[in-house]
């Protein structure tokens, strides 16, 4: 028998209002949110960045290249 593959399904789709701050604020958000990650404009460069929370119980920042 010949194997069918699946591609994964997106069940979910959100929606986000990302307001300029601070990585700091950004943390803060996460924190209080009790969220894994949250997408944030960094205030100091105008882009929108995503702040995720790493297996080590640090922080992890991810800004895109233009």
């Amino acid at each position: 028998p010949e194997a069918v593959e699946t591609l994964p399904t997106i069940i979910k789709n959100k929606s986000y209002n990302i307001k300029p701050m601070s990585v700091e604020e950004a943390a803060m958000q996460m924190d209080l949110l009790d969220k894994d990650f949250f997408v944030f404009t960094n205030a100091s460069s105008g882009n929108i960045n995503v702040l995720h929370k790493r297996n080590d119980g640090n922080f992890g920042l991810i800004e895109p290249i233009k």
